[in-house]
């Protein structure tokens, strides 16, 4: 039975001396992978020294220059990720900054709607035995309202 490598190659009736010649193989690439990658970024050696170390290894001068470039490839992918990631952090913070930017002026409309609305209900307080009119219990509620809603943005800025 072949071993998966889940590439073309695998549908092709193989021995198992060939699947022990793949494997070998593919253990030998991944070697020389991870050769060229500690050359390049581990010890800093330009692309030059690290095709002499590689070519000493028993692969020929194509494929040096294959894992080199393929050890590049990743190394750009990874620096492309850690830049995408740093510009999605800024946008974060920026979403942030604008979020309690937004928050801080609703805050303040409604400390200004919360004082008019108590100028609006002391105009309409009910004197000496009188029961509460419609439009006093009106703006009673929508004072709770507005507290209510208040207080929930003070609270939400100051998770932030």
């Amino acid at each position: 039975m072949s071993l998966v490598h889940y590439t073309f190659e695998t549908r092709l009736p193989t021995t198992p001396e060939l699947d022990e010649l793949l494997a070998s193989n593919a253990a030998h690439w991944s070697w020389g992978l991870r050769q060229a990658w500690t050359l390049l970024y581990r010890h800093g050696l330009s692309s030059v020294q690290a095709y002499a170390v590689l070519s000493r290894s028993e692969f020929s001068s194509q494929q040096v220059g294959s894992l080199l470039m393929s050890a590049q490839m990743r190394h750009a992918a990874l620096v492309e990720l850690k830049q995408y990631e740093v510009r999605q952090l800024a946008l974060g913070v920026e979403r942030r900054k604008r979020a309690l930017a937004q928050k801080r002026r609703q805050i303040a409309a409604l400390e200004k709607r919360q004082t008019r609305l108590r100028a609006m209900r002391d105009r309409l307080v009910p004197h000496g035995g009188q029961m509460r009119s419609q439009r006093y219990r009106q703006g009673l509620e929508e004072l709770r309202s507005v507290e209510r809603e208040l207080v929930f943005c003070r609270n939400w800025v100051r998770q932030k």
